[in-house]
């Protein structure tokens, strides 16, 4: 180990999103809280589920949360940074809402990406996979499934999140809601999904429109 060259992390740069999504996603949900009924029921749990992925998917299209998601090469960054970042969202709302968010749950074959739970009662798992990834759907119709089984939890959620506007992704983009109804029907599970437009947007500068006179 001593002969090899070193390879540090770069805290600034930070392309894991290994510390800016606590700062940044606290800051946001502190400016911007929402409104959740207390989980009493399987419906109210859900759609606690349900608005802490439309707030994840308002941040990353319309308040600027997608350059989180991009390097500033322009390349990618891993999905674990998306990871990391809903789950700073995710954490703040849930805590008010007395809802434990677990990452990485271990569940005897993998970790699951989220485990959303009040008590034993309410439960939920929630994959996160960006649409160009390779084994998107694997995560979809094995690991979810899979992990879902062995929780003996009926009701999951895969998260995608588009990057990219050609290929694989544009192509998933459309058909996902019928690739999640039909692994919902093959394995008898509630599935479910949230789609988040992370591609790059133009800067308010050099978007095009008319300028005013004078």
């Amino acid at each position: 180990m001593e002969s090899k060259k070193p390879d540090p992390y770069d805290l600034d740069e930070d392309s894991d999103l290994v510390w800016k999504w606590e700062p940044e996603s606290k800051a946001y949900a502190d400016a911007n809280p929402i409104s959740l009924k207390k989980a009493e029921t399987d419906a109210e749990f859900f759609d606690v589920v349900t608005k802490v992925c439309e707030a994840f998917r308002h941040y990353i299209e319309h308040d600027g949360g997608w350059e989180l998601l991009w390097n500033e090469d322009g390349s990618q960054r891993k999905e674990p940074a998306c990871q990391n970042l809903f789950r700073g969202i995710a954490k703040h709302y849930c805590h008010a809402n007395n809802i434990s968010i677990d990452r990485e749950v271990k569940l005897g074959s993998g970790p699951v990406d989220f485990k959303f739970s009040r008590g034993r009662q309410f439960r939920a798992l929630l994959e996160v996979k960006k649409l160009d990834t390779g084994g998107f759907w694997k995560g979809l119709y094995t690991q979810l499934p899979i992990y879902m089984k062995a929780e003996e939890v009926n009701d999951g959620w895969i998260l995608g999140i588009q990057l990219l506007s050609k290929g694989v992704s544009k192509e998933r983009a459309v058909e996902l809601p019928a690739e999640v109804k039909a692994a919902s029907s093959e394995h008898g599970l509630n599935l479910r999904y949230s789609l988040v437009d992370a591609r790059p947007r133009p800067s308010a500068s050099k978007a095009p429109g008319k300028s005013k006179p004078g």
